[in-house]
């Protein structure tokens, strides 16, 4: 199972879940190029398909954004392959779309990082 965080603002609405870990879904080499997005999908079919590739991580994980603060969780992978080389893919802030940047702790903001309200609730459980 996988960790789940919530924050929700009763004020104006805006609400963040954090997913973290594996949960109960097995995701390998086989059904990798299914859970990723379509853009990158082929090229993880071929990287795959290299009989010197390596899936070294597969797991959802934990970021945040150096210029506004915000958390967010994504599907991370990382494919070693050849010569050393890496594929790993990296994401964007969905609210002004700086580059993410790998996180090691989840952040309970207080007060609301939209609306600056303290009527925020947070809540912590597992999802598979």
């Amino acid at each position: 199972m996988g960790d789940l965080f919530s924050l929700y603002c009763q004020d104006c609405g805006y609400g963040v879940e954090l997913r973290l870990g594996v949960g109960m879904i097995f995701v390998g080499r086989e059904n990798l190029p299914e859970m990723v997005s379509k853009s990158r999908r082929e090229k993880v079919r071929e990287l795959l398909k290299r009989p010197d590739s390596d899936l070294v991580k597969c797991s959802h994980d934990l970021f945040v954004c150096p210029k506004c603060n915000l958390q967010a969780s994504r599907f991370n992978y990382r494919i070693e392959y050849g010569d050393g080389e890496v594929y790993q893919p990296y994401f964007l802030c969905s609210y002004c779309r700086s580059r993410l940047v790998e996180d090691e702790h989840v952040r309970f903001m207080d007060p609301c990082p939209k609306c600056g309200s303290e009527n925020v609730n947070t809540g912590y459980g597992c999802w598979d």
